[in-house]
């Protein structure tokens, strides 16, 4: 501040001005220098430490101007990070759990993929096993299913299944094992179950690792660290409702608690209709005929409402819910709120704060 301040001063052709201008610059560049000789014995005892290459590369930017060479130090920390995945997924492949990177830096859940013990959760993190509320005792040896949304457990296995026999019909496995150099990843976009049963935005990539020959196949998913944050620090503008194909309630994200007005009680409530709470569908339901209608046809209403009112985003009126052990209560006017449906095997409700 001092440099520049001396620089714009419009007397700068005074000779006393000039003695202090080049004082100044002669501080900076003894400061820079002094910086890089630092940051040079730094990355001898520290090689390739991603958070000092950033602040230097920062620093190059910020304060030096210098873009080219922040540039370059800004691509080999990428080149770090590409080289830290690899080394990951080769020590995934190894089935080397001790080796993979910190909790911190990556995400993961290995499952046992043989017959007798599919979903067997082999080992986790500890990131995720808090995220989930979970210790890690509590989990390995359970199968995976454990965190998993009830709805969720009559296809999982099969699921797990049919892309083992897909892998061997691909391979054409007989007695031979095929050697596999690098895992193939899934993006899976779900949701897992907290120890408190409410749902977690999860966001993982899944990839199957055979290894019949030592009989140690496995599923391995692993979460982004970007992805994670953004769920480990709970997205307070999405309220998540998982309901059936009949539109009970069977689970939700916990912001649904306040922002819905919901609570543990709905869970699997069989009366907890979640079509019910919400005002703008009831008006349009009460215009239908459904006297002498069968369950199947009102239900078949129902979807076909959903599927031409709420395809996109649109505001409806959510209708607060009193729970008490005889009845339900509906008050009007809870709260105004964006709404997307989502209609597959399982429905997905989402509520946009």
């Amino acid at each position: 501040m001092d440099f520049w301040s001396l620089l714009i001063n419009p007397n700068q052709d005074n000779a006393e001005d000039l003695a202090k201008l080049n004082d100044c610059g002669s501080k900076i560049n003894n400061i820079v220098e002094e910086i890089n000789i630092h940051f040079e014995k730094m990355q001898k005892m520290r090689h390739n430490d991603q958070e000092i290459i950033r602040i230097y590369a920062d620093f190059l930017n910020d304060i030096l101007n210098d873009k080219e060479k922040a540039s370059s130090y800004k691509s080999r920390l990428n080149e770090i990070d590409n080289s830290k995945q690899n080394q990951d997924d080769l020590n995934i492949i190894n089935n080397d759990v001790n080796a993979l990177s910190s909790s911190d830096e990556y995400q993961y859940i290995i499952i046992s993929a043989q017959l007798e013990k599919i979903g067997i959760i082999q080992n986790l993190s500890l990131g995720i096993c808090s995220l989930l509320g979970y210790t890690r005792n509590e989990l390995i040896g359970k199968n995976v299913e454990t965190i998993m949304p009830e709805v969720y457990h009559k296809y999982h296995k099969n699921i797990l299944l049919n892309k083992i026999n897909q892998w061997k019909k691909n391979n054409l496995i007989s007695q031979q094992q095929v050697k596999i150099n690098k895992p193939s990843w899934k993006d899976v976009n779900g949701f897992g179950k907290s120890k408190s049963r409410y749902l977690i935005p999860t966001f993982f990539k899944v990839a199957y690792l055979p290894n019949e020959e030592q009989n140690e196949s496995v599923f391995i998913a692993k979460m982004a660290t970007e992805n994670f944050d953004a769920v480990n620090n709970n997205q307070t503008q999405s309220c998540f409702v998982l309901v059936s194909t009949n539109f009970i309630i069977q689970s939700f994200t916990a912001n649904s608690v306040g922002a819905l007005g919901l609570n543990s009680n709905s869970i699997n409530n069989v009366s907890m209709e979640i079509l019910k709470f919400i005002k703008d569908f009831q008006d349009e339901f009460y215009k239908c005929d459904i006297e002498d209608k069968t369950y199947d046809q009102i239900l078949s209403l129902k979807r076909s409402i959903l599927m031409t009112k709420f395809r996109v985003n649109v505001p409806i009126l959510w209708r607060l819910v009193e729970l008490n052990k005889n009845r339900t209560n509906l008050s009007e006017n809870r709260n105004k709120l964006n709404l997307r449906i989502k209609l597959k095997k399982v429905n997905l409700i989402k509520f946009y704060i």
